[in-house]
């Protein structure tokens, strides 16, 4: 036989337009190909004499649609093919109808090309033992098809059996089916003689009709096209996938349960204008996916009454259509009405999913769950939401691995969020909405992004739900945000692990203790106003794991009565600009457990007690900070070794000289205790150590006169006045210091410098300084002291606040009102002046950078200022600050 096989193709039916998923992808890509090569292939395939091929569409028995080739070119045909001839191609592009009753030995169909058997024609296929393969194109059957003694036939492309298209067989002959077959034919059965291929389609496009009873391998698939008013029978076998795309249904048809599970897809694009019911009475039914779920358009309702379940064993998208989970009316609505459960992500970019329409006067009766597993996307005009008397829930039900959370804010209604035991769910910064619930469960997890972290009732944070908001104290909280972070006051005053991975800080809302894991990735815990805590007793001191993260502020740390709790206890502290932290090891452990608090104070440590002789070395100068270390819980005892991180203190010249040196507390002499260890690190990070110490107090950083230490100061004040601020300090003694810098801040983080006084170079003898701060802020503002040496090295005071009212009558410029604030996309900042002039406004971001700037012509009183952006600012915190030339008036507001 000398039929030339041609690349294989899998076609879907001209009338299906959308093909589930995955296999409309491998389709696409599959043709492609083809269309690429196989028309190069077909017209330099080796002909042979004899051989017939169609040039124009028309009647098989029209001999002017045909050449033959003569052993060396294709010439015009003097006959139409038949039975005695070699093989007769069908070429791309034509289409040759049957008209009368005829029978062939060998056929091929080309790409695009088109075999037509006629209503009441039958064509015979004669091929002996031999193999017929139509490898492309379209065979279409009105008539019959007939398959002599022992003929085989293996099917490829896509065949059509339209309303009176049938096939017969003589003794011997099969059909094997690798391509798509599309039944238009409600008597038309696939009996014995037909055996499929692993890539066989079967498109049932009758209404009602029966499924064909076969063994259905993997990468079958069965499309339901043409049901408009009555279901298939034979559901009732093992599919591998399913895809329902019936535009003309018209009918609600009722499963019963009965609707096939799948080992591979189920694909829903089309019901028309009717509805699917997988249970409409409620006979607690699963249906199991084996792999995807893709809902793409019509009307799905999983149940009315009872608990039907669907499980997805891989993804479920949605991009339109609409799942009802159940429907009004039901009579004995369970708890639970329907349930889906995907094991891997849930994406809905389109169309409506609604988890109850249950109207029982009950709200905990036909809820609507789903128990998802792995990522959740809702995006572009997908809608999840409730809109009976009952709600919905969502169970993030990961095993450990992390779950994203990504959302368009259109999830409405009463919609509860769980994150169950061991999930982990990272919302970035996304917003949980509806008014819902939300429960973070012990030992789940929650990674948040947004610049309000957790919130128990206000509409700040990641979780915005208007109903109840529980955080578990057993649970996992990581704070991940690409801007600054507050914690929020949802975060419990314990919790199980905390982590911090935000290099723009994280500010601690209210104290909290972690009684497992505290992990510092990177960026800093602000604790300032308060306490960190690793640790909630004892016998659960926690464990630290640190990167590069470290706490400004106060941090706390359980020890016990051991040395496993007592050796290398580190306490990650430091300041805004700088690493200081403290290590500490027991060489006797304390003889009753409890708790240390540590920070570390910048700010001058005064030489009181000095100078002093420790190791052979007179020590006269101090740096610019110092540790501060108090006891609670019960310590008592104990003896220890310290190692101090001086990273950033100025005038280090032989870090091989530092010193340890301990007092009491502020107003007390610095004192020896211990014994000096060499001091180990470098001049940009000294380490200073000590062994045998045995009492708290201050720890600070001394040296010989060989390191000339900073300013000693005395004193550093902000003290309000009538609509300005006097700012005054004293210092004791001054070395290569350069000048001073006032620095302002409205929320006490972020400072920008507003005054330059020269400093004294060196001096021995005190000295005093003013200025004023002649155009300060309304209300609540911060200040701090900068002092520079002459090679640009600088050290800080401590921070100062003054609260100060300015009377709008004697200010030239003052902000009354910023809303709303937070703001979303626009703000309104009423301002009062009393002048007509020009004034500038600004919109400065969280590191002070003007982001936006205008000049506006106001009048003298009140004047709004409206700011409307495009969505391109990120959600944090951002300053409006406007001025006339000679006031500045500044507020803070944040971008939720």
């Amino acid at each position: 036989m000398s039929l030339q096989k041609r690349t294989r193709v899998r076609l879907t039916l001209k009338t299906i337009t959308v093909v589930a998923g995955s296999l409309f992808a491998i389709a696409v890509i599959v043709i492609s190909l083809y269309l690429n090569l196989g028309n190069s292939k077909e017209s330099h395939a080796a002909a042979a004499n004899g051989d017939f091929r169609s040039i124009a569409s028309g009647n098989w028995t029209t001999t002017a649609i045909w050449q033959k080739y003569n052993g060396s070119s294709w010439v015009a045909a003097v006959a139409p093919p038949t039975v005695a001839d070699k093989t007769v191609t069908i070429q791309s592009g034509t289409t040759v109808t049957v008209s009368t009753n005829y029978s062939v030995d060998q056929l091929a169909i080309g790409i695009g090309g088109n075999l037509v058997v006629s209503p009441g024609v039958t064509l015979t296929f004669t091929n002996g033992s031999g193999t017929i393969v139509l490898s492309d194109g379209t065979f279409e059957i009105y008539g019959t098809i007939f398959l002599a003694v022992n003929t085989k036939m293996t099917i490829n492309n896509s065949i059509i059996f339209h309303s009176a298209g049938n096939v017969n067989f003589s003794t011997g002959s099969k059909i094997t089916l690798n391509g798509t077959l599309r039944n238009e034919n409600s008597a038309f059965t696939v009996a014995s003689n037909w055996t499929l291929g692993n890539s066989f389609i079967y498109d049932h496009a009758v209404n009602g009709g029966t499924i064909p009873t076969l063994f259905w391998k993997p990468g079958c698939v069965l499309i339901v096209s043409g049901v408009t008013t009555t279901k298939p029978a034979g559901f009732n076998q093992v599919f591998q996938s399913i895809v329902w795309n019936c535009p003309n249904q018209t009918a609600t048809l009722n499963f019963g349960g009965s609707f096939p599970s799948t080992k591979q897809d189920l694909t829903i694009v089309s019901t028309g204008t009717g509805v699917i019911y997988l249970d409409q009475q409620g006979n607690n039914t699963n249906l199991n996916i084996g792999r995807d779920f893709y809902f793409q358009g019509g009307t799905l309702c999983i149940c009315i009454n009872g608990s039907s379940t669907i499980s997805v064993v891989r993804n479920m998208n949605v991009t339109g259509g609409l799942i009802n989970f159940n429907e009004a009316g039901g009579t004995a609505y369970g708890n639970t009405s329907a349930q889906i459960n995907v094991l891997g992500a849930l994406t809905i970019s389109g169309g409506t999913v609604n988890l109850s329409l249950c109207d029982a006067n009950n709200s905990s009766k036909g809820v609507g769950v789903i128990n998802l597993s792995g990522n959740f996307t809702i995006s572009g005009t997908g809608l999840l939401t409730e809109t009976g008397n009952s709600k919905g829930q969502i169970y993030f039900a990961g095993s450990g691995a992390v779950q994203y959370f990504v959302s368009n804010n259109n999830i409405t209604n009463t919609i509860d969020y769980i994150i169950n035991p061991v999930a982990i769910l990272d919302i970035s910064n996304y917003v949980l909405t509806g008014s819902g619930d939300f429960t973070l469960s012990s030992t789940g997890g929650i990674i948040m992004g947004h610049a309000g972290g957790i919130t128990k009732t206000s509409a700040m944070g990641n979780v915005q739900v208007t109903g109840s908001r529980n955080y578990d104290i057993n649970a996992n909280y990581t704070y991940n945000g690409l801007v600054a972070q507050a914690s929020g006051d949802g975060l419990p005053s314990q919790v199980r692990d905390l982590t911090i991975n935000n290099g723009n800080n994280v500010t601690l809302t209210s104290s909290t203790s972690v009684s497992d894991s505290m992990f510092l990735v990177t960026g800093l815990w602000l604790a300032q106003t308060d306490t960190l805590t690793l640790g909630i007793s004892t016998a659960n001191n926690g464990v630290l794991s640190r990167t590069s993260g470290y706490v400004v502020g106060f941090f706390r740390r359980w020890v016990a009565n051991n040395s496993g709790s007592t050796t290398n206890v580190l306490f990650p502290i430091g300041t805004m600009y700088n690493y200081n932290g403290a290590n500490l090891n027991w060489t006797t452990v304390p003889s009753s457990g409890g708790s240390i608090v540590s920070s570390i104070v910048m700010a001058s440590p005064s030489l009181l007690g000095l100078p002093l002789l420790d190791a052979g070395v007179s020590q006269v100068n101090l740096g610019c900070g110092y540790w501060n270390f108090g006891t609670m819980n019960g310590y008592g005892g104990g003896i220890w070794s310290v190692n101090l991180y001086a990273n950033g203190f100025p005038g280090i010249a032989d870090y091989t000289q530092l010193h340890v040196l301990r007092r009491a507390g502020t107003g007390s002499p610095w004192t020896i205790s211990g014994i000096h260890i060499p001091a180990a690190g470098s001049i940009i990070s000294p380490i200073g150590n000590r062994s045998a110490m045995n009492t708290w107090g201050h720890y600070g950083i001394s040296s010989g006169s060989i390191n000339p230490l900073p300013i000693e100061l005395i004193s550093f004040e902000a003290i309000s006045k009538e609509n300005e601020v006097l700012l005054q300090w004293r210092t004791a003694t001054e070395t290569n210091n350069d000048y001073f810098s006032i620095e302002r801040s409205s929320d006490g983080i972020s400072f920008s410098e507003i005054k330059n006084i020269p400093g004294a170079g060196n001096s021995t003898i005190e000295k005093s300084y003013q200025t004023f701060d002649n155009n300060p802020l309304s209300g609540v503002s911060y200040y701090r002291l900068k002092q520079t040496d002459f090679d640009g090295k600088f050290t800080y005071s401590e921070i100062q606040t003054v609260h100060l009212k300015i009377k709008e009558n004697l200010n030239e410029l003052v902000i009354k009102q910023i809303s709303p604030n937070p703001f979303d996309s626009f703000f309104n900042a009423v301002f009062i002046t009393n002048s007509n002039e020009e004034v500038f406004v600004e919109l400065l971001n969280y590191s002070g950078s003007v982001i936006h700037s205008e000049k506006i012509a106001v009048e003298k009183g009140e004047n709004t200022f409206h700011f409307d952006e495009d969505n391109s600012l990120i959600p944090g915190i951002y300053f409006c600050r406007i001025s006339n030339g000679n006031k500045t008036a500044v507020q803070k507001l944040l971008k939720g």
